[in-house]
C-alpha cells in the first residue's frame, strides 16, 4: 500500500496560526507548496483540501477545520469518499 492521504492536523482560526500544535498544518501547507498543489476550502470534508500528482498516484492532503478533537470526522469523510483505506493515510 501506498500514502493516498497525509492529515495535518491543527486548530483553525487567526487565534491559533502560530500555535505549535499547528505543525500539522504548517506541514501540508509546505508540502503543498513544494508540490505545485493548490489548497482549497471543501465543506464536504470541512476541511481545506489539495491534490498531488506522485509517481504512484495521487495523494490527497488535508487540514481538517474541525479543531483537533473533532478531526477524525474530516479525515474519515474524505477517506470515505475517496476510497481510502485506514492504511493509506
Amino acid at each position: 500500500m501506498s500514502i493516498r492521504l497525509i492529515a495535518g492536523l491543527g486548530n483553525p482560526g487567526r487565534k491559533y496560526e502560530r500555535d505549535r500544535h499547528n505543525a500539522g498544518f504548517q506541514f501540508v501547507q509546505r508540502l503543498a507548496e513544494r508540490c505545485g498543489a493548490a489548497l482549497r476550502a471543501d465543506a464536504k470534508f470541512h476541511g481545506i483540501v489539495g491534490r498531488i500528482a506522485a509517481p504512484a498516484g495521487e495523494v490527497w492532503v488535508l487540514m481538517p477545520q474541525t479543531y483537533m478533537n473533532e478531526s477524525g470526522r474530516s479525515v474519515a469523510q474524505l477517506a470515505r469518499f475517496y476510497k481510502i483505506e485506514p492504511g493509506e493515510i
